[in-house]
């Protein structure tokens, strides 16, 4: 396609794999019911498409603390996605680091507090969970105010899928604090182009096989 492309023909590719769209085309266009909802370069379209239905995108904000997920103790106030360049985007370079961050208020004075994130693939099969572990705060009781913890999942770490992040917060031994925000954002892992791409010249999808001894 890519061939047929650089010879001045139009290809028009029609699929629901993102990731092929992503590293194919720079224009796409959405299609609802057979009528065109979106129309524009790729990465926005692919944000669109993701959170369809959903509130779900690259950052989620509660600016209202009343509508924010917790209680009187502790209340989420965002959860953000970044990429390697600190910009807030649906769509990571496989090889580049990604950094998840939760911002909190604390409103009620000496709790400890477990901050962490959930991974999940398309399928809701959860495949981490991401603890904060700030020496400052392990084990010490948090004074009331704005929190922000942060976590960096490293570069050719996921394979090329949809993701979603899930967001939480506990109290340790008690529980006072128990906060779940299920899918609170979501992202699309893409391989690119270039002299670092382990896929090459391979197109479609490539499966990471795993055993053990």
């Amino acid at each position: 396609m890519r061939e047929m492309g650089k010879q001045g023909r139009t290809v028009l590719v029609v699929s629901h794999d993102l990731s092929t769209i992503t590293r194919l085309c720079q224009r796409t266009l959405l299609l609802e019911k057979g009528r065109v909802i979106a129309d524009g370069p790729t990465g926005e379209v692919v944000s669109r498409y993701l959170h369809a239905g959903s509130e779900a995108s690259c950052a989620r904000e509660w600016p209202d603390r009343e509508n924010a997920p917790g209680n009187d103790a502790v209340r989420f106030r965002a959860v953000r996605i970044h990429n390697d360049l600190m910009a807030n985007t649906n769509v990571m370079d496989i090889s580049k680091p990604f950094r998840v961050e939760l911002e909190y208020e604390v409103l009620r004075p000496g709790l400890i507090l477990a901050p962490h994130f959930g991974l999940y693939n398309k399928e809701g099969t959860l495949l981490f969970l991401a603890y904060e572990f700030n020496r400052t705060w392990r084990d010490c009781p948090r004074k009331i105010g704005k929190y922000i913890s942060q976590g960096i999942v490293p570069g050719d770490l996921l394979t090329e899928e949809t993701y979603f992040v899930s967001a939480f917060c506990r109290t340790l031994g008690t529980r006072d604090v128990d906060i779940e925000e299920h899918n609170a954002v979501t992202f699309q892992v893409v391989e690119s182009e270039g002299d670092n791409s382990a896929r090459g010249t391979i197109e479609g999808h490539i499966l990471v096989l795993s055993g053990r001894c």
